[in-house]
Parts: structure tokens; C-alpha cells; sequence
């Protein structure tokens, strides 16, 4: 029988927020049952600049996947497929979506 994991994800974007966290949420559902998502709420850049304010969700996905699929693969492809481009050089560039595991089990 399989292990299902209850995993609670931060969601944010600054980049067309409306369209991106809708997305997110239901290429989550790919990966397993979202059982909750929170309201969004907005909050400002980490770094102090002057970009476009972040909106923000948590979402509590019920999943096979392990941490490590999670992190290491699934949810960077799913970043990826709604146009994440990471620069190595700016951690807190503007970015369409940013997916982090919160707490996992």
C-alpha cells in the first residue's frame, strides 16, 4: 500500500500572479489531492526593491511522492513549465512562480 504524504507548500508570484498561482495549483493536482489552499495575500520583496509586490498562497497537497521527488524534480518542472527562469546571480529576480516545501509529513 502506498505511503501518502500530507506536504504544505508556499506558493508566490510577481510576475501576472492571477494567471500564475491558478496554474500552479492545478499542476499540483498532477501530483497528488489538494486538499486546502489558503486565500493569497501579497507581500513585498525580500530584498527591498522596487519590483512588482508578490502574491502568496499555501496549498496542502496529499502525495506519493517523496521530499526529495518533490524538491529535486516535480516542482522545479513545474516552475519551469510556467516559465520560471532562475538567474543565479539574483536569488530574488521577479519570477513567475516560486514553489517551496513549507513542511512535508
Amino acid at each position: 500500500m502506498p505511503i501518502v504524504h500530507p506536504v504544505f507548500l508556499s506558493l508566490g508570484s510577481n510576475i501576472a500572479p492571477e494567471r500564475h498561482l491558478p496554474l500552479a495549483v492545478a499542476r499540483l493536482q498532477l501530483l497528488g489531492d489538494v486538499l486546502a489552499a489558503s486565500r493569497v495575500w501579497q507581500s513585498p520583496p525580500a530584498d527591498g526593491s522596487e519590483q512588482s509586490h508578490y502574491l502568496n498562497a499555501a496549498v496542502l497537497l496529499a502525495t506519493e511522492a517523496t521530499a526529495e521527488e518533490l524538491y529535486g524534480c516535480r516542482l522545479p518542472e513545474i516552475e519551469t513549465a510556467l516559465g520560471r527562469l532562475r538567474d543565479p546571480g539574483d536569488r530574488y529576480a521577479p519570477r513567475t512562480i516560486d514553489i517551496d516545501i513549507s513542511l512535508f509529513d
